[in-house]
């Protein structure tokens, strides 16, 4: 289960994946993914995204290392 923005809820997704396993393992990926297909195709929210390397990444960000 997810919802985002964080800041201000617009979308909830829930995902179950049969025989999948732990949430971690099969469902969170399909939920990370619907999730950023309705954030990009949302014209009213600016995506911001939080590498593994910690930098918080906005979309189209073209400062070196935050290309989004």
């Amino acid at each position: 289960m997810g919802y985002a923005p964080a800041d201000n809820p617009q979308y909830a997704v829930a995902a179950i994946v049969e025989h999948g396993g732990g949430g971690s393992v099969a469902a969170s990926p399909v939920v990370r993914d619907v999730m950023t297909v309705l954030i990009e195709r949302d014209t009213a929210v600016k995506p911001t995204y939080v590498a593994r390397d910690g930098l918080r990444k906005t979309a189209g960000d073209k400062r070196p290392g935050r290309e989004g």
